[in-house]
C-alpha cells in the first residue's frame, strides 16, 4: 500500500470511534436510544458536527458582529476539538481527575493521533487555538461549543428525557452553583451557567437568555403588566 494511503487509513481508523462513542455527560444523565428512534445519546462526532452547524448559523444571522471571523477556521476547530477523545475518555466535571491531569492526557492523545498525518501539526495548532481562545476565531468557537451543549440540553428536556428534579440534575446544579436561581427548567440553569462560565459576548448572551423558558416567561409577565398599567392610564 502507498505510504500516503496507509497514513490516511491509519488516521481514519483512529478517529472512527468518535462516531459511536457516546458523550459521557449525556450517558450519565440516562439519555439512551429511544424506541421511536427520535432521540439517542449524542456521540462525540454528533456534538462536533452540531457545533459547526451552530457556528455557521450564528455567523449567518449576525454578519456585522462577526465580519472578521474566519468561519472556515472556526468550523475546522469545532470539528477537530474533540480529537483527544478518540483515545481517552470523555471526562466530565464529575470525573475523578484533576484539570491538570486531564490537560496532560488530552495533549498527549492529540499529539499521538495527529502525528500519523504529514500535516498533523495543523490539527494540533487548531486545537490549541481553540482551547486557549488565543484568537477571535478561537474564542468564538469556544463559545459555540458551550452554547451547543446548552441547546442540546434544551432539546432533551423538551423531549422529556431529562428534568430539573432528577438526582443527577440536582448534583450538577450544586456543582456548578446554579441551584438557587429560580429556574423552572434544567436547560435554563445550564444555559445561564454556560453564559457565565464562558464569558459570552453580547450576541451569545442574548441567544442564551432568549432560549431560557423562565426568563422568557418573566419578561412576558412584565410586558403584560406594563400593558395593563398603560391601558388603565389611557382610560
Amino acid at each position: 500500500m502507498d505510504e500516503r494511503i496507509a497514513r490516511i487509513w491509519e488516521f481514519y481508523k483512529k478517529v472512527n470511534p468518535l462516531k459511536i462513542k457516546t458523550r459521557t455527560g449525556w450517558k450519565d444523565w440516562g439519555i439512551t436510544q429511544q424506541e421511536d428512534m427520535q432521540s439517542r445519546g449524542e456521540s462525540i462526532a454528533d456534538h462536533s458536527n452540531s457545533a459547526a452547524w451552530l457556528a455557521f448559523a450564528i455567523k449567518s444571522e449576525y454578519p456585522k458582529e462577526y465580519k472578521d471571523i474566519d468561519m472556515f477556521r472556526v468550523v475546522a476547530m469545532l470539528n477537530f476539538h474533540e480529537l483527544d477523545e478518540a483515545v481517552i475518555p470523555d471526562f466530565t466535571p464529575f470525573s475523578d481527575i484533576s484539570k491538570e491531569e486531564k490537560r496532560k492526557l488530552s495533549k498527549d492523545a492529540v499529539e499521538r493521533t495527529a502525528s500519523v498525518l504529514t500535516a498533523g501539526n495543523l490539527l494540533i495548532e487548531l486545537i490549541e487555538e481553540f482551547e486557549n481562545k488565543s484568537t477571535t476565531a478561537g474564542k468564538f468557537a469556544k463559545q459555540v461549543d458551550s452554547l451547543d451543549a446548552g441547546m442540546q440540553c434544551k432539546i432533551y428536556e423538551e423531549q422529556g428525557l431529562i428534568n430539573l428534579t432528577s438526582p443527577i440534575a440536582q448534583k450538577m446544579l450544586k456543582v456548578h452553583n446554579v441551584a438557587k436561581r429560580g429556574h423552572e427548567s434544567l436547560a435554563d440553569s445550564w444555559l445561564e451557567y454556560c453564559a457565565q462560565e464562558y464569558n459570552y459576548d453580547p450576541v451569545f448572551k442574548s441567544i442564551a437568555n432568549q432560549l431560557q423558558v423562565t426568563r422568557t416567561k418573566k419578561l412576558g409577565e412584565l410586558k403584560n403588566a406594563l400593558t395593563h398599567v398603560l391601558d388603565q392610564k389611557s382610560h
